[in-house]
Order: structure tokens, then sequence, then C-alpha cells
């Protein structure tokens, strides 16, 4: 999309002298790059614009512009567009067999970008009619209802306001959000390499767009904002692409899924929540998710920070002197790539790229892991260990609350780094992890470096919280503490090579010159401590995910069930689900009959069919033990719940004896099939013990989504406890997915209770919604 963000020549059709309105900053903008392109600023009421001169018209132009940019009323548009794209439009039929498809026309706009709202209702045709009339002509459209265009090495910036250039990517449905991380990107000493608001997104979508960005040699880390998932699973394809070049995806989203806004008629509706459906797919992209623009800013630093430090081995136990500064990449002493250490394979940033086409899921999981301990490709990421230096114990206790709350490892710190630390810090000081330097880091500034660098070879990463980098800040009178301060940043600039660990910094202030130096060597530097703690969290939480088995699941193999077993209990008894002998009866006295059959070997289950809350409306009756007794348990139940009632399930009675679980699966109108397991029975719900992923799964997968709920510890043999059927519950969970896939007419299907024992696996309740 060279054309988009950088043509080689740029109209903008509404230019103005008043900063008040789009057509100034778009004009502006234009300008600021006309050393590198040819800008022409179209307005039909003055003759100069900016000290530009203007033209009346497109077609006044002496060339058709690469890029047109329209800041004009909605109503304005038809003509607008066909000035733009004054050719007749492609064929419409598609060329002979053979034939290479009709290119974009040799002359002529190849891009627009439309910033004006309500072109909608005042194009004719609508969004529709318009992104159409833009394709026929071998063009492209962003927007409508957009916030434009923003590129730093190619100086173009049609959109409001004033960027910063830096390393971040962003792709926004809103302009403003996109804005407002831009502008806080600029206040942590980054900035964008590319910015694209997405509008109405008529033609042009956030899946190219956000593929464009992340292919840009100057995008390092991109964020991508979405009020919506319509992208869908697309973007798992472009994630892999972004991490094959060393970069990550963040995702700022809001909504979760449109299923969010249809009644929950399952618990796996209840329990698979939007939020839930966000986090499967960042699960199976491995993106980085985060809920504030602040937040994606303080990720993007964290990204960047670690995707670029080198990461040697962690031998010796403390790092070289500081004029030794780090070893080479693949010399003798065991230093690695940049991207390469143990530390970055382990807990995955910074770790070499994936590939571009990953192995698939159906390949089964690695062994646990690999020569130098770090886990295997397919197996759960390990939590980042954490060592936090403080300046008091205050601070660190906050520090290790919070960083255990969010899922980080604060381990102890081994005998030898104790002992050095011992050497190094006053009697008072604590030695466990969180470090309390009980004000040694005021005696000698240099103890905060040098105490780093001890505690760095336990760790995967080292905050450093408290004062530090406030002491030339608030002395500005005092060259000899601003010399301090800088020379102690230095060295620990100096450990951070040579150890490959990283360090987050958070400071009282952060507008001291120590802070600055920090910075711009690429260490973070944070105000609050929750922001880099959520960071590291957000950051290392999406390494090694769930995902979807490749492609539509083939349909089952399997005899047909018999006429009276619907079609997705059939695709789940195909695919080895064992349910209770059972049939449907339409009426009371046909459950009678059916009951007739099932009671010689032992009691019967009547239940009815409709309510999907089946024991709220006492819609199962257990223990019946003769025909006349489900006539009579069938009829009540046909006056209680009148116009609810769809039918009767009879079914043999099973043993109880096992624990429930709930496995179920719902249809995404945007990501497909969603896949839920948990805690089941009449208290799902309450107990909300549930994992889920996007589907259909592997069997190994799903072993992976089970192991993620405390339901799967108790089914592994909680405390001593026997072992029950895992691999059945696996079976289910994959069986349940692919159900669902091959059977395009239901949108839930639910088994709970599944009653789970140590020799086998039988679904008590099958619910299916439409």
């Amino acid at each position: 999309m060279n054309g988009l963000f950088d043509p080689r020549s740029v109209a903008v059709v509404g230019a103005s002298d008043d900063p008040a309105k789009w057509g100034y900053w778009l004009a502006r903008g234009a300008l600021a790059g006309a050393a590198r392109r040819s800008v022409y600023l179209v307005n039909a009421r003055v003759s100069q614009v900016q000290d530009h001169p203007t033209y009346p018209s497109l077609a006044a132009l002496p060339e058709p512009p690469e890029l047109v940019a329209l800041v004009t009323p909605p109503a304005t548009y038809e003509s607008l567009i066909d000035e733009a794209l004054p050719f007749d439009p492609l064929p419409p039929n598609p060329p002979p067999p053979g034939l290479p498809p009709p290119g974009p026309l040799a002359a002529g706009t190849r891009y627009l970008v439309a910033i004006t709202a309500g072109v909608d209702r005042a194009y004719p045709g609508g969004h529709a009619a318009l992104a159409a009339r833009v394709r026929a002509a071998g063009a492209r459209l962003l927007g409508p209802t957009c916030m434009g265009v923003y590129d730093s090495a190619a100086e173009l910036a049609l959109t409001w306001g004033t960027l910063t250039p830096g390393p971040i990517g962003v792709v926004s449905q809103s302009g403003s959000v996109g804005l407002e991380i831009g502008y806080l990107a600029a206040r942590e000493g980054l900035g964008l390499s590319r910015f694209v608001s997405l509008g109405a997104q008529a033609d042009l979508t956030a899946a190219e767009l956000t593929d464009a960005v992340v292919a840009a040699p100057h995008t390092k880390v991109v964020v991508l904002y979405l009020e919506d998932l319509s992208i869908g699973r697309e973007l798992i394809a472009i994630a892999d692409r972004a991490r094959s070049l060393g970069k990550r995806i963040i995702l700022l989203a809001v909504g979760g899924s449109a299923a969010a806004e249809r009644a929950v008629r399952s618990h796996t509706g209840a329990l698979a929540t939007p939020d839930a459906v966000v986090d499967a797919l960042c699960d199976a992209a491995a993106l980085i998710r985060v809920h504030t623009p602040a937040q994606a800013v303080h990720a993007a630093q964290l990204a960047l920070t670690t995707l670029h430090t080198p990461r040697p081995a962690p031998t010796p136990a403390h790092p070289a002197p500081a004029s030794a500064g780090p070893a080479p990449a693949g010399t003798a002493d065991g230093s690695h790539a940049p991207g390469q250490g143990p530390h970055a394979a382990r807990w995955g940033i910074g770790a070499t790229p994936a590939p571009a086409h990953p192995v698939p899921a159906s390949a089964g999981p690695a062994p646990a892991a690999t020569a130098d301990g770090s886990p295997a490709a397919g197996r759960e990421p390990y939590a980042a260990r954490l060592g936090i230096v403080a300046d008091s114990g205050g601070q660190g206790a906050l520090a290790a609350e919070l960083a255990e709350r969010l899922g980080l490892d604060v381990p102890p710190l081994s005998d030898a780094t104790r002992a050095e630390l011992a050497s190094l810090l006053p009697e008072d000081a604590g030695l466990a992890n969180p470090i309390d330097l009980a004000g040694a880091g005021e005696a000698d500034l240099m103890t905060y470096p040098e105490t780093v660098a001890r505690v760095a070879a336990d760790v995967d990463v080292v905050l450093l919280t408290g004062y530090f980098g406030a002491y030339a800040a608030d002395s500005p009178d005092s060259p000899a503490l601003l010399a301090a301060e800088t020379a102690a940043a230095r060295r620990l600039l100096d450990v951070i090579a040579a150890t490959g660990t990283p360090c987050l910094v958070h400071a009282m202030r952060t507008d001291g010159p120590a802070a600055t130096l920090l910075r711009a060597a690429g260490t973070p530097v944070f105000s609050t401590v929750d922001a880099p703690l959520q960071a590291l969290a957000a950051v290392t939480r999406y390494l090694d995910g769930i995902r979807p088995l490749p492609g539509p699941v083939p349909p089952s193999r399997s005899a047909d069930p018999p006429a009276s077993v619907s079609a997705v209990r059939g695709e789940l008894i195909a695919r080895g689900i064992a349910f209770p002998d059972g049939a449907l009866a339409a009426t009371p006295d046909d459950a009678a009959v059916v009951a007739e059959h099932l009671i010689v070997q032992g009691p019967v289950v009547l239940k009815a069919v409709g309510p999907a809350h089946k024991t709220e409306v006492g819609g199962v009756v257990l223990g019946l033990t003769s025909p006349g007794a489900v006539l009579a348990a069938a009829e009540d139940m046909a006056v209680r719940l009148g116009e609810q009632l769809q039918g009767f399930w009879v079914e043999r009675q099973a043993a109880a004896d096992g624990v429930e679980i709930l496995v179920g699966a719902r249809r995404d109108p945007n990501l497909g099939v969603i896949v839920t397991v948990g805690a089941g029975g009449v208290l799902a719900e309450l107990i909300g013990d549930t994992a889920t992923a996007l589907g259909p799964l592997d069997a190994a997968a799903a072993v992976r989504l089970l192991g993620r709920t405390k339901a799967g510890a108790v089914l592994s043999g909680w405390r001593g406890g026997r072992p029950y059927d895992m691999e059945g519950v696996a079976r289910a969970i994959a069986a349940i997915g692919a159900a669902l896939d091959a059977c395009p007419g239901l949108t839930e299907v639910e088994m709970n209770p599944l009653l789970v024992t140590a020799d086998g696996t039988i679904a008590l309740d099958l619910l299916e919604i439409a």
C-alpha cells in the first residue's frame, strides 16, 4: 500500500487556513512532505491556502494525484469521486480463462482518504455503492468517517494534530483513541511509525491495514484498537507474520463479540463472556492484550525494550565489570545473539521470532523442556520470574503483592545471591525478594545498579522501584548529585547489557537526567509502579497459546445414528461420546412407551425438551421405575411448562458417582467456533471455573485447555485422589467443537453435566440452540 502511506502526489480537497477545520490540518500535514512529493490544495473559494496556491477542482490539477484526501461535506462526494476517478470502470465480467485480471488504470487516483462523516446517507446507494465505484476504477478507499493516515518515514501526515515519529504502528477503529496513543507515546519518549484510522471500513479493512502497518520496516511494535472483532481469525495469520518479523501486536479491544448482544440461554453463553472470547483470540494469536491506551503504550515500551536487548547466558553468576560491556553474539563464552538467550526462550520476550508457518495444533504436545531448561514449543508459558529492588520495605512489598496478583513470579533468591547481597548492603537490609536497600542507595547511588547486577542472575527481569532517577531532579543545584546519579544510570545500562536481563525502572520523578539517559538507551522508565508490572504481565501472558485446528473439520465417518437422535448428538456419538440409552418423545403417552422399553434395565429419567436450564423449571425427574410414573410426570410437566415445552427426552438413569464437567461450544459471528470447559452441574455459573479457546481443538489442545481449570486439577488426582478419565473429557472437548462445526444450523451445543468417573465419561444432558 505504498500509494496510501507514501504516495507520489497528494491532493487535499477542502484545504483551509482555519486551524479549527480539518482542511487546515490535512493541508499542513501534506505540505510538510512537499519536498518528497507533489502537493495540490483544492479550494474553489480562495486562491491561496497556507501561502500556497490552490486549484478550483480536481479536474484542474496538472496531473491525477495518486492520493486524494476529502474533507468536504457529504453532498459533494458523488461529484468529487467522479472527478477523482474520471475513467470508465473496469469491465464487470472476469477475464477469460488464462488471462490475468485487469490491473489499476495507468492514470487517475489510486487511493482516497475520506474524512467526512455521514457519507453513507448522502452518496446514492451508501457506503457499499461508494466502495464499489472506487474499486471498479482500480482504486481503494480509506474511511469514510476516519481521522486519516500518517507515516513518519514518508513525511505524510494527513490527520488532525501533530504526531511524533517513532517505532509504534497504530491501527485504530477510533481515530481519537489512535491519536491519544500517539500523544501518550510521545510523553514516554517514543512516537509513531504509521497511524491509520479505520473509519467505516467501507473498502479497506482492518486486516489489510494492520498487515500494511506491520510490514513497514520502521514499525517495531503495533497497537491495534478494535471496537468489534469483525477482523476474525485473519488476525492470527497477521500476528504470525508479525512475529516472523520480530514484532508483536498489542490488542486494545472493547465490546468483545457481537454475540454478547443476544440473550444468554446456556451456561456456556454465560461463562464464555465476550471478554473471554477476546482472551481466546489473544491466546491463539499470541497477542498482547491491554485495556487502556496508557497500558498499550506501556506494553509497547516493554516489548520494544526486550525485543532488542541482548540476552546472553546467565553464567557466570554476576556480570563482568562495567568496562567490559556485552559480549559479541555467538562468542566462546556462551553468550547468545540478541533475542536468543535462555531467559528469552523461557518467557518469550525477545525470543527468536516464530516461523511464518508455525507447527499446526494437530502435531500434539512437544517435550516438556529443551536442553537448556526452556519450555518447548506447545507447552504452557512460565510466569516471568521477577526480581524487585526497592528503596524501602513498603515499596518492595507493594510491588511484590501486585506482581503476584498479576500472575508474575517473585521467587526467592539463591543462597549465593543472598550472600553477595549481604556483603553489599547494610545489616538491616532485606535480602529476600523483594530487596530492601535500607538506605544504602542514598549513601552510595552506585548501590542501585550493583544490587540489580546481583539479582539479575536469578530472574528474568528486574524492577527497580523508588527514588532512583529523582535525586538530581529534586536537587538541580547539586552538580555532584547530578554526576553521581548519571554515573549510576550508565552503570545500570552496562549491567543490563552484560547480563541480558531487562530492568524496568519505576521512579518517583521521570523528568530528571537519569530517566532521560535510561530512556534514550532503551530502558523504560515509569512514573507509577503498576504500569511496568501490568505491562510485563500483559506481554508475557499469551506466549504459548491454544490454537484451533486449521480449516474445516471433516464430518464423522461412522454409521448414521438412529433417526430419533439429533444431528449433533449423532456427530458426538460418532466421535466417541457416550450417552445413556434414550429417545425423544413428542407427547406424555409417547414418553411412557419409550420408558417401557428402557425400564427393564433400571430406573429412567424424564427431561423436558426446550428449557435451557431444566432443573430451574422442574424439567428433570429422576428415579422413575414404571411407564405409569413416566406418564404422570410428563403430564405434570406439560401443564407446568406450557409453551416452553417442545417434547420429552426419556433415558436410562446413569450412576451419579463422579465429577460433573461442563463442555460447551458456541458459534461467534466473527470468530467461529468457541469451546468452553470447566466445572459443571447446576452450580456451573456460581463456581465460574472455566477456560475458553477458539475451536475446534485436537485432543492435545483439549488437554491443555482442561488443565487451565480447577476441575482439571481434580480430574488429574488432586492431593493424592484417584485420577479420572481425562482422556474421555479431552475427547469430549474435541468432539463438541467438531460437532458444532459440522452442524451450521446450530449456534450452541452444551453437554452439562458430563459425568466423569475413573472408568469412563458419559454425557448426561445435551442442549442444542439454533
